[in-house]
């Protein structure tokens, strides 16, 4: 599919190219690379049940952000225009159309993602169909059926929720020790891109022909299977290794920050020393005898015991992945949702 969006892709250098020179052009940590190529393969692939997910490059401003997804995604032959994701201008259906009409959807300098645009997102690198009026009609309509690799860039966002970031391949950038202007940076890419794609295509045929190969039980496979599978069949071409225990450290970082950032959860891990067994209302009175803490937060403070429900059944996960255990017990006529709130064993655990 071609649209005003698409431009040509380049034309793969004769000599079998070298993927490893992309990292003359972005200051990816050697540590990420294996993250970034990993994402790049899966970006390669159409159909829904290959999602890429997100790949997060934040870092200091100057860090060149902007300029790495710009490359990245020419490295795999889809470059993407900048997009604006504020939330004055979100909408979600003109937004996926937009995301529609190209392939990689680049989101540019965020710095705040709100509940509803954090679910715009999920469902847009896992895929939907979404049916609308067509314009100027009464009753035909239009169905989009979509999935898209995504490339933002934020010096940081605040909060981010657990969900989203199941979806994310972060990598964390530092500045450049002599900076440069991006015009030349580009250009230098840009010179060397023929060698870089051909590389690039060279490791996709190969990973394709061997990413079902098993993966061993004790390798840590994440939310983005098909990503994973890929990543860790890439480690074996490029003598690189660890790259899936990587990806599960950054995450397992973005999630405990999610969780201390959160008045509600940052109390709950503060407070709670042995097990809690209760409803909500009687976890609020545990954390927050005094309602001190409902009035300072206001909204970013649960009210009753739907309002706690709603908050961690989102979150099980993100707790789990920093050593707490949160389970809960299903609501009766005679009593609300119970929880089961289970600190971790050690105080070595991330969430201390």
């Amino acid at each position: 599919m071609r649209t005003e969006l698409t431009v040509p892709m380049p034309l793969p250098a004769q000599d079998g190219g070298d993927l490893e020179a992309l990292w003359e052009h972005v200051r990816i940590p050697k540590q990420d690379q294996g993250v970034v190529v990993g994402w790049m393969l899966a970006a390669s692939q159409p159909e829904r049940s290959r999602a890429a997910g997100i790949l997060y490059l934040s870092g200091p401003s100057g860090a060149g952000k902007s300029c790495a997804a710009d490359i990245i995604a020419r490295a795999g032959g889809a470059p993407a225009d900048r997009k604006q994701f504020g939330a004055h201008k979100m909408d979600g259906r003109d937004f996926l159309v937009g995301a529609s009409a190209g392939w990689v959807t680049y989101l540019d300098n965020l710095s705040v993602v709100t509940a509803e645009q954090s679910d715009t997102l999920c469902c847009l690198v896992t895929g939907l169909t979404e049916t609308y009026r067509t314009m100027r009609t009464n009753v035909d309509t239009t169905s989009i059926d979509i999935s898209r690799p995504v490339i933002a860039t934020s010096v940081e966002i605040p909060v981010l929720r657990a969900d989203l970031i199941t979806r994310m391949a972060p990598v964390q950038l530092d500045l450049p020790y002599h900076p440069r202007p991006e015009d030349d940076v580009m250009a230098d890419a840009k010179a060397a891109q023929p060698r870089i794609f051909a590389g690039y295509l060279n490791l996709l045929s190969k990973v394709m022909a061997s990413e079902h190969l098993p993966i061993p039980a004790e390798v840590p496979l994440p939310r983005l299977a098909v990503m994973g599978r890929m990543a860790h069949a890439a480690d074996r071409y490029r003598g690189t290794g660890d790259t899936l225990k990587r990806l599960e450290r950054t995450q397992g970082e973005l999630l405990n920050e999610t969780l201390t950032d959160y008045p509600f959860f940052a109390t709950i891990i503060h407070e709670i020393k042995t097990e809690f067994v209760g409803g909500g209302e009687a976890l609020l009175a545990d954390i927050d005898p005094d309602q001190s803490l409902a009035a300072k937060y206001g909204k970013q403070w649960p009210i009753g015991s739907k309002g706690v429900s709603h908050r961690l059944k989102r979150h099980v996960g993100a707790f789990a992945r920093v050593g707490w255990t949160v389970k809960s017990v299903a609501a009766t006529h005679h009593q609300p949702t119970q929880w089961i709130i289970t600190p971790p064993e050690g105080p070595e655990s991330p969430a201390h």
